[in-house]
């Protein structure tokens, strides 16, 4: 439990699909029913009472504009996303440039507590004057290709910054996240701190003041045997993400998935604990 956290006080924006997404129907049939999709996860990863602090209705950003009015929030959270939000791929398209606009509102504006996870973290970056660029070769399921698909277990190294930051508190100085991810944060926006690296991916952890947390590699949501059980389903579409994928490469790199890290069930209580009680305040 989180004490100091009322009940329903952090708005969670989904953006895991766009309805035109290649994958989009592939959630709807075989995923926890969108936009609850990412709340539903954490609290099968975490402990159904982790519901209880989120707001009651999940707003889906690639259709719904998100609310104007944030009085009755304590904090507002994005998760993961499908889509690709580096420019040099494609440019962003409307839903995604709106949203860019709402975190900037929410980071600079209303200075509520931010937490941003993979897509949320990459729109969050965006929001702060970043950039993101397509994953370097060597860490993907095709190490030939720049930007290429990671999905592996990551082993992360905190900074110096990031062993004295409280999203990290009780984390020893190396640990596991299972990430999925195309692209990554190659140089950070002004007035961001890294708070850990991986071997070969920097800034997989980022700072921004004392209110915003983004962890654009990982996954926290996702357990090793929710890995197994769903993708399947998404390998069999011969797409992950909108990267073409060979089904065989993407089994290969699905067997190495670890058992899940601790990590994956502490960071999300974290945040909510150190970020938006009134303890935090």
């Amino acid at each position: 439990m989180i004490p100091g956290l009322p009940d329903g006080s952090v708005l969670y924006i989904s953006v895991v699909t766009h309805p035109s997404h290649p994958m989009h129907e592939v959630n709807r049939r075989h995923l926890h029913p969108a936009p609850d999709f990412d709340v539903a996860t954490y609290a099968a990863r975490i402990g159904p009472w982790i519901r209880r602090y989120f707001a009651p209705v999940v707003i889906d950003g690639t259709t719904t504009p998100p609310p104007e009015d944030l009085t009755p929030y304590r904090a507002v959270m994005i998760g993961c996303s499908l889509h690709y939000f580096s420019a040099q791929r494609t440019p962003l398209v409307p839903w995604q440039e709106d949203l860019v606009r709402f975190v900037r509102r929410v980071i600079f504006e209303t200075e509520l507590p931010f937490f941003g996870v993979c897509g949320g973290a990459a729109l969050g970056h965006l929001a702060l004057g970043g950039e993101l660029a397509p994953n370097v070769k060597g860490p993907g399921i095709d190490p030939e290709t720049e930007g290429s698909i990671i999905f592996r277990t990551t082993e992360l190294t905190l900074t110096e910054e990031g062993i004295a930051d409280p999203l990290f508190r009780g984390f020893p100085r190396q640990f596991g996240v299972h990430s999925i991810h195309s692209d990554y944060i190659a140089e950070l926006a002004p007035g961001c701190r890294a708070l850990a690296h991986s071997a070969d991916i920097p800034n997989l952890a980022i700072a921004y003041g004392d209110r915003v947390r983004l962890v654009p590699g990982g996954h926290p949501e996702l357990s090793d045997e929710y890995l197994r059980r769903s993708s399947p389903a998404f390998i069999r579409t011969g797409k992950f993400g909108t990267d073409p994928t060979k089904g065989d490469v993407m089994l290969n790199a699905l067997s190495h998935i670890a058992p899940t890290p601790d990590a994956n069930q502490h960071l999300l209580p974290n945040f909510l604990r150190h970020f938006c009680s009134q303890e935090a305040a």
